[in-house]
């Protein structure tokens, strides 16, 4: 064991350890990085869930949306496909500390210690197939996103497939005030016509 680690308590002079006693260096230097950890987290806490509305979500840079969107992006990631936060982090282009500062209401810590997504009301801003065609709308609700993130994926599969049962569930459902398209005709025509030309659901 090299000397850094040599076995036996351990009694930091200074910071805010000093004077308190450890079985080992070890546990010291760990304690450290938990306290640093602890403060880290805390201080993206106090950063985020900037409370985002209609009119103050105008008022964002382009570069504040742009952020904002991959991380609510990476929520409905998580709770769609029941992946880690890093993974789905990592799938949608951002960080952890990104998702932090912008979603942390939409994250639930669990007794591991592992994040999971949970259902929350931040607006968000998505692109909705719908009768009036493919548009933007204003979401208040994660199950709304759920809503048109499933819908999306419906859509995807009839155009792909030619099946039109997966896109039944969605008749008569609406978004922000406007009903979600379900005929195969109307949808083959937005197709045509490149209405699905876009890289995402979220606004950038």
């Amino acid at each position: 064991m090299s000397e850094r680690y040599k076995s036996g308590p351990y009694r930091p002079t200074r910071g805010r350890f000093a004077g308190r006693e450890f079985a080992s260096k070890r546990q010291y230097e760990n304690a450290l990085a938990q306290l640093k950890g602890h403060a880290t987290r805390s201080r993206l806490v106090r950063t985020s869930g900037k409370k985002v509305g209609p009119k103050s979500h105008g008022n964002l840079a382009t570069s504040e949306r742009q952020a904002r969107s991959r991380a609510l992006a990476v929520t409905s990631r998580m709770a769609r496909e029941r992946i880690s936060l890093a993974k789905a982090a990592r799938l949608e282009g951002t960080t952890v500390g990104n998702v932090h500062k912008w979603a942390e209401p939409a994250l639930e810590r669990k007794p591991s210690g592992r994040y999971a997504a949970k259902p929350n009301r931040l607006y968000r801003r998505m692109v909705a197939i719908t009768t009036d065609g493919v548009v933007e709308v204003g979401v208040r609700s994660s199950g709304q996103a759920s809503l048109i993130s499933v819908h999306h994926t419906a859509v995807k599969r009839f155009l792909a497939t030619g099946d039109e049962a997966g896109l039944r569930r969605f008749r008569n459902k609406t978004v922000d005030g406007r009903r979600l398209e379900t005929d195969p005709a109307a949808l083959e025509e937005l197709e045509r016509v490149g209405q699905f030309e876009y890289e995402s659901i979220y606004e950038d």
